[in-house]
């Protein structure tokens, strides 16, 4: 049974078999990438289940998540683990997720790139899967085995020529559980994260937002190098290294000092304690739906909230000179 998204785009089915390793498979037309690359994302929230399931080779963590394994294709490589578009754009002369020598460690990363074909700006985008361009079938979807609060790693985002106005990255994640007596796959948790322009990698901490009290038993992570994938610019990049899961709240595991915000709650200011060599530093503020709040250079450890309305945030600082970033909570209150 498929849920059929729009006309010549999206059909989406999540496909169970075994309760503690389920998938998800996302299928969708060839054409819809060389006519009409429009849907809504959030969509993907309403999937249809069905039988029938093959277990991701990976059983915990994201799968290849540093972006060093690849598979040469023939004509074009595609990261392990993760589908891509290349067999279909492939077709019309380019590809648009592509291995880079540029990374934070190890040899590689990977790097998406919105091209444009005639009247058409087609954007790159990975998710954990794989794709039968033959079928039309779009697998993704990898177990898991415990809650997660942040998606983390390091991007770097250009846009290429200044006729492509701004853009940003786009992130998208969920967290799912099989439900055994409705016999359907809830949403546990979704994450929705814009990369702003930055020229070179910075780290992020995306927080997940939950809708359920419960542990997931599955998990997909969806990457583009456009926000709007409705009408995408037609010149943004977007290099992905180092993706992780991260359960700490407050300074990451890496830290062997305490970190706070004081005042928390707050209003019109917050200060930063702990820790040193932290600053200067970029701070990332989310609010509690996982949308970018702000971003901003903090010179010293002090930071303005009075324009912020009330309510949950998550912060990111991520120190200038390097090193892993430090996340908590915030909550704005008057």
């Amino acid at each position: 049974m498929i849920l059929q998204m729009t006309e010549q785009g999206f059909c989406a089915a999540a496909l169970h078999r075994y309760p503690k390793f389920p998938a998800v498979a996302l299928s969708f037309r060839i054409l819809f990438l060389l006519k009409n690359f429009s849907f809504n994302v959030w969509q993907l929230l309403a999937l249809v289940f069905a039988t029938g399931f093959t277990t991701s080779s990976c059983a915990q963590g994201i799968p290849n998540g540093s972006f060093e394994d690849w598979t040469f294709n023939g004509s074009w490589e595609d990261p392990v683990g993760w589908g891509t578009p290349n067999g279909t754009t492939f077709i019309m002369g380019f590809t648009t997720v592509t291995k880079a020598v540029l990374g934070v460690t190890g040899s590689y990363s990977v790097k998406l790139s919105t091209r444009s074909q005639g009247n058409q700006t087609i954007p790159g985008v990975i998710a954990t899967g794989s794709v039968d361009v033959f079928a039309g079938i779009f697998k993704g979807g990898f177990p898991v085995t415990d809650s997660m609060k942040y998606l983390t790693g390091y991007y770097r985002f250009l846009n290429d020529t200044l006729a492509a106005g701004k853009d940003s990255g786009l992130f998208i994640s969920y967290l799912w559980k099989w439900n055994t007596a409705m016999g359907r796959r809830d949403t546990v948790a979704q994450l929705r994260f814009t990369a702003p322009a930055v020229s070179s990698f910075q780290a992020f901490a995306a927080p997940y937002q939950y809708l359920l009290n419960s542990k997931p038993d599955s998990a997909i992570i969806i990457i583009a190098s456009t926000r709007d994938l409705k009408a995408p610019k037609p010149s943004g990049s977007l290099w992905i290294d180092q993706l992780d899961f991260s359960n700490t709240i407050g300074l990451m595991e890496t830290a062997p000092f305490p970190f706070s915000v004081f005042p928390n709650p707050a209003s019109q200011q917050i200060h930063f304690q702990g820790g040193s060599g932290i600053f200067p530093a970029y701070v990332f503020l989310y609010r509690a739906s996982g949308e970018l709040a702000e971003r901003k250079l903090l010179p010293q450890n002090e930071m303005a909230t009075g324009h912020l309305p009330e309510g949950l945030y998550f912060y990111a600082l991520h120190p200038v000179a390097g090193g892993r970033p430090v996340l908590g909570k915030l909550m704005i209150l008057r």
